[in-house]
């Protein structure tokens, strides 16, 4: 929402006097531009690598006080915007980067006893995602019975962290891709500190500072026991992990009958979970 109020501020801002001067025909055709600029910002998939944004700027000083060339000139600029956007996944070291961090999202969903029948990765500049990975589990992420099954809720807490771990892992550096994964991972941490599944003792409503403090110590070794089991299980799978990122920059897609052949190959470490979603979808 705060991407899509930006659009309309910066719209009326642009736009504002000729919206109300100009004749109805072209006001509408003004209009007609706003939702296109909000549909950009709002693509989102769910495990996505977000850090590239199309930017859409305003008219320089220079340009005429005229509401048809206004029109023309911004509709110029966001058609060189949307090139220069999907040019970046050309990009050899972008490229590997996005592979490398979907590639190991993926990696993790072959411990799924049962792989979903549309299962898929996919690289492809999508508004500010450049790629994605679609578990298909036919299952809600937010049920009380996937989040109250400990074995599901920290799997899927090494599958929000197993991207950044294995772009690191790959390619030695630190990416800025995984803002959305560690935003669901510290939702469904606090989840499951809060129900005592771990060893430990957290406040699932902090009084004090001390509390406070006290659970952000938690959050964090908890975060990096996972991170040391995911490089655990990177070490493993290190041919598995660079077959999969190399196969997915040169087709960009996979599906379920091409990933099969590289989840026959991971092997797991002690302490790995590996749920059963078929039982979640039971009556």
């Amino acid at each position: 929402f705060l991407y899509c109020g930006q659009c309309l501020i910066w719209a009326c801002n642009v736009f504002g006097d000729h919206l109300f001067r100009a004749e109805a025909e072209r006001q509408t055709e003004m209009l007609a531009l706003i939702p296109v600029l909000l549909a950009i910002t709002v693509s989102r998939p769910l495990f996505g690598r977000h850090d590239v944004s199309t930017v859409i700027i305003g008219n320089d000083s220079h340009a005429a006080d005229d509401a048809h060339a206004r029109f023309a000139a911004l509709t110029a600029q966001l058609a060189e915007q949307l090139r220069q956007h999907d040019a970046v996944m050309d990009d050899p070291w972008y490229l590997r980067s996005t592979a490398a961090h979907e590639a190991g999202h993926m990696l993790v969903c072959a411990a799924l006893h049962d792989t979903p029948q549309d299962i898929t990765l996919h690289l492809e500049m999508r508004g500010d995602t450049a790629g994605y990975i679609k578990p298909g589990f036919g299952v809600d992420l937010n049920a009380p019975r996937f989040c109250n099954d400990p074995v599901c809720i920290h799997w899927l807490m090494l599958l929000l962290q197993a991207g950044a771990v294995a772009e690191r892992y790959l390619t030695g550096r630190d990416g800025f891709g995984a803002s959305n994964d560690n935003r669901h991972w510290l939702s469904c941490a606090h989840m499951y500190l809060a129900n005592q599944y771990g060893d430990t003792i957290y406040y699932a409503a902090p009084s004090n500072e001390q509390e406070q403090a006290h659970n952000v110590r938690e959050l964090n070794a908890l975060k990096q026991q996972q991170r040391a089991l995911l490089t655990t299980f990177f070490d493993l799978n290190d041919a598995v992990l660079r077959d999969l990122s190399a196969a997915a920059q040169e087709k960009r897609t996979l599906r379920r009958d091409e990933l099969l052949p590289f989840f026959a190959r991971v092997r797991f470490p002690d302490g790995f979970p590996r749920p059963d979603l078929a039982v979640l979808t039971e009556d």
